[in-house]
This record gives C-alpha cells, structure tokens and sequence, in this order.
C-alpha cells in the first residue's frame, strides 16, 4: 500500500542531519 508523507522541516544542523540522512534508506529522501 503506498503511502505519503509530507512534511516542512527547519534545519539547524545542517551537518547531523546529512549524516542521519545518509542512513535513511533512499525512498525516505
């Protein structure tokens, strides 16, 4: 069943958060 998620994000680290994305599988990017 797909699924949707939007969502509006402030990023204020931008460091940790490349480094949590690089774990996220690619269909969560």
């Amino acid at each position: 069943m797909p699924a949707y998620v939007i969502a509006m994000m402030n990023i204020h680290d931008p460091e940790t958060y490349r480094k949590y994305t690089n774990l996220t599988p690619p269909t969560v990017k």
